[in-house]
């Protein structure tokens, strides 16, 4: 859906110092997750129901901080699947290339998601 994703204006603005810095009461995430099948991350939506979970409790503890004002990034859902257009590959390779910006960048809280099914490995020996 359209309102899914985020501008970067509806996210930053000006400081008094002419910086950009994201605006007062939001949060950027990046969700570092591992897959559960080599097909498909999360194919019962097992894990987006737990993340889901934690937000909502993770939001209530945070003065000022609401749900809709909270950007989240996670590969799968936030990069083009296949099957997809020539256009779509080229924006895809070109998003993958940048991925590392959502993990590196000190505006994102980047959140491990290391619990994982028993058939799968283990977060932290991927």
């Amino acid at each position: 859906p359209k309102d899914a994703f985020w501008r970067s204006e509806d996210l930053f603005e000006l400081s008094r110092q002419g910086k950009r810095q994201l605006c007062p009461g939001h949060e950027i995430i990046a969700i570092s997750h591992s897959w559960v099948t080599a097909g498909h991350p999360d194919p019962e939506g097992e894990q987006l129901q737990k993340l889901c979970r934690f937000i909502y409790a993770w939001t209530n503890t945070q003065p000022g901080l609401l749900m809709r004002r909270i950007a989240i990034f996670i590969d799968w859902c936030s990069l083009m699947q296949e099957p997809r257009s020539p256009t779509e590959s080229i924006l895809y390779d070109r998003a993958l290339r940048q991925a590392s910006l959502w993990y590196s960048h000190r505006q994102v809280r980047v959140w491990l998601f290391s619990t994982t099914p028993d058939s799968v490995t283990p977060y932290l020996r991927r």
